[in-house]
């Protein structure tokens, strides 16, 4: 898959794409609806795989100071379409310039004078253009005069409601976890590179794999029923070796701890993690975040987690 940041300077090889257009914040089962039917299109038409997504998100580009919302870091999002068989990635500059462009403008400009699309495919919500003028009706016209494909899909639904990246963070913040798995259609993901911490698990008799989560929007704080396995090599074809585990999230109360930490304890035999990149799923909320009288009340409660982790994940095969 070829990354495009500067869509101005397009070569004719990477332009006249089918074009899959959204923020695909965690690429739930709706966006990967819609970016399907763009494929469909593509193969139909023997065009080119695209998506077109924007940085910052433009919720966070007009509310700068607010908390973070992302679900995961833009390399993952790449690592994930590439995986579905996309061709190529345009990341478009969410900036001053590009929010103050009309609907139409954004159409001319960028989707017909810059990429040169054959074919779009959106969300049937889809909004775009300053002030969120235009709609998918509006493309669907657009399309016609300009003589480009256009196909809007509908939500997909999941235990009844509708997929969104807002319902994710939602249900996240609940810590509950399998609403989320179901909107995402997928365990719920951390990633990051495993840091030396301050030794405290092992003094306690178990030891842990620390990350320092990315800037983005966590679920509950607590205790979870995880399984992890190393993010490299990132190629599509390697498939991972999962490893059952119970992690913790959190900013360690118990030892007045401010910024947060997710904490991996291996269930199974573990190995040298130092350094490497662990992938995360977050399987199911034990407890949440609490703080302890001392050390052996701590672990008191850390074997009770440890026990109700492996009877879910025994009961899930994970």
């Amino acid at each position: 898959m070829r990354l495009f940041r500067d869509l101005d300077t397009l070569l004719d090889d990477a332009r006249g794409a089918a074009v899959a257009i959204g923020n695909f914040d965690g690429l739930h089962r709706g966006h990967r609806a819609v970016i399907g039917a763009m494929q469909e299109a593509a193969q139909g038409r023997n065009l080119p795989q695209a998506v077109l997504t924007f940085a910052p998100h433009p919720r966070r580009f007009f509310a700068p100071d607010a908390p973070p919302l992302a679900l995961e870091p833009f390399h993952v999002r790449a690592r994930r379409l590439r995986a579905l068989g996309v061709d190529m990635l345009y990341l478009a500059r969410f900036n001053q310039a590009l929010s103050q462009l009309s609907a139409r403008a954004f159409i001319e400009e960028v989707l017909v004078k810059r990429l040169g699309v054959r074919h779009v495919t959106t969300g049937e919500n889809f909004v775009f253009g300053h002030q969120r003028s235009g709609d998918a009706n509006f493309l669907a016209e657009a399309a016609r005069t300009h003589g480009f494909g256009y196909t809007a899909v509908a939500p997909q639904t999941a235990e009844g409601q509708a997929c969104s990246s807002s319902r994710v963070r939602h249900f996240l913040g609940l810590g509950d976890m399998a609403e989320a798995t179901a909107m995402l259609g997928r365990p719920y993901e951390m990633t990051g590179r495993v840091r030396h911490g301050e030794k405290r698990g092992a003094a306690l008799g178990y030891p842990t794999a620390n990350l320092i989560p990315h800037a983005l929007m966590l679920p509950a704080f607590g205790v979870y029923a995880v399984r992890y396995a190393m993010a490299e090599p990132l190629l599509p074809e390697t498939a991972p070796v999962w490893r059952p585990g119970v992690a913790y999230l959190g900013t360690r109360p118990t030892y007045g701890g401010d910024a947060p930490w997710l904490e991996v304890h291996a269930l199974d035999t573990p190995e040298p993690l130092y350094g490497h990149r662990l992938r995360v799923q977050l399987l199911a909320h034990l407890r949440p975040d609490a703080r302890f009288a001392d050390d052996a009340a701590l672990q008191v409660q850390i074997a009770k987690d440890i026990t109700q982790a492996k009877r879910i994940l025994e009961a899930t095969h994970a």
